[in-house]
């Protein structure tokens, strides 16, 4: 069984139509768990709407997409957990290229494309430390590897916890168990549900500096980064 975790904080037109592209193209037997972080009436009724033999729906008090992470992670039933944005269509099948490497034994987390960490410049300072991850709009990970590091980090509510967590992936198992599964029949939107948010600056700061906290780094090493 494969669990794909959708977060939703408002704008359940994006959720809806995130649900239904995946659902068309992939018409297996893949558990979907859309999870609800305190939006408001409008939309939880929209999403309700969703539910289904293929869809469970979830709700929380408003937390931040790394608590809704961990929500859908802890009620998931399947062995391999996919983190999706709600701003994703799917253009085509994709999902099985994705984990993959992951039920072949090749990698302990995957995504669709990497990115370099702009934010904080002194990432490289240690031997197994790097400036290089995979975006995290779109990544899975096997579950049993997702528990025993730790979950999501719920300090950093919206951003860096993703980097968070693969940092200790890194830490705790090496590089190599990281791969990028390119070209895959799916289409980002480009962040259309934290662009609308307006502590959107705020709130990466304020992320960031939890990372950098966690990780004994200084402020000196950041980079505020465009958003």
């Amino acid at each position: 069984m494969i669990s794909v975790i959708v977060p939703q904080w408002g704008h359940s037109a994006l959720t809806r139509a995130c649900v239904q592209t995946f659902l068309q193209t992939h018409p297996e037997g893949y558990e979907v768990l859309v999870v609800d972080d305190g939006s408001g009436p409008e939309d939880v009724d929209a999403i309700r709407a969703l539910r289904s033999d293929r869809v469970r729906v979830l709700f929380q008090n408003h937390r931040g997409v790394s608590s809704a992470w961990n929500l859908g992670a802890v009620a998931a039933s399947g062995g391999v957990l996919v983190f999706l944005n709600n701003d994703v269509l799917s253009q085509g099948p994709w999902l099985h290229r994705l984990v993959q490497p992951i039920l072949q034994g090749r990698a302990e987390l995957t995504g669709v494309a990497w990115r370099n960490e702009t934010g904080v410049r002194g990432l490289q300072a240690g031997p197994w430390v790097t400036s290089r991850f995979l975006q995290g709009w779109c990544w899975a990970v096997r579950a049993e590897t997702f528990h025993q590091l730790g979950r999501i980090d719920e300090t950093m509510t919206c951003y860096w916890s993703d980097t968070d967590f693969q940092l200790r992936l890194i830490k705790d198992r090496g590089e190599d168990v990281r791969v990028c599964v390119n070209d895959l029949p799916i289409r980002h939107h480009g962040h259309q549900t934290t662009k609308m948010m307006a502590d959107r600056r705020q709130t990466w700061c304020q992320d960031r500096n939890e990372f950098l906290r966690k990780w004994s780094l200084n402020n000196e090493t950041a980079a505020v980064a465009d958003l």
